[in-house]
């Protein structure tokens, strides 16, 4: 399994916030988990790296950010002392003081503006192609296009390995490169 970088929350905190920020009505779990994948997945065939350093497990509906889904649902349930305990403080309590959720998964907001210092024009750049490209498509719309080679290699309720992510998205042979040795000798 290919990796590119830990998981920050901070970071994770500012691209959630950034999509609901932009996303007219209602951003539902669904939704959040494509736009960030698709952003994830750009910005790793740019740049060799994914914006939040989370890793994405294959679910029935396409691939979702496992510890950013986590915060989600601590927000959603903010006094699950088991829950929190489970995920750990820092990202329950980053989630519960940065988001609202309601109605399940189905109503996510930010409650504040994103701190833009945790992010990079990069970052930026990918989440805003993001959301050009999908903000706003129907749930298959956005279920079938997230269906693609690395979901479809993964196992159910396992790791996408981001190799395969990055071929999927035609990474260029120096990203691979990087993602195969990412410290060469």
């Amino acid at each position: 399994m290919h990796s590119t970088n830990d998981f920050d929350v901070d970071v994770a905190v500012a691209a959630v916030s950034y999509i609901a920020q932009r996303a007219p009505g209602r951003l539902g779990m669904h939704e959040l988990a494509k736009l960030l994948y698709f952003a994830d997945r750009e910005h790793l065939t740019r740049y060799g790296r994914m914006i939040v350093g989370d890793y994405y497990v294959k679910m029935d509906y396409g691939p979702v950010p496992s510890a950013v889904y986590d915060g989600i649902k601590a927000a959603a349930r903010p006094d699950d002392e088991v829950k929190r305990s489970f995920i750990g403080p820092e990202l329950a309590d980053a989630f519960i003081e940065a988001f609202e959720v309601n109605n399940g998964h189905k109503s996510i907001t930010s409650k504040a503006e994103p701190d833009m210092d945790q992010l990079s024009e990069s970052d930026v750049e990918c989440l805003d192609w993001a959301l050009e490209q999908f903000q706003g498509a129907s749930f298959g719309r956005l279920t079938e296009v997230s269906h693609g080679p690395a979901w479809t290699a993964a196992m159910k309720h396992g790791p996408l390995d981001v190799m395969e992510i990055a071929e999927e998205n035609d990474a260029s042979e120096e990203v691979l490169q990087h993602l195969a040795d990412p410290y060469p000798g």
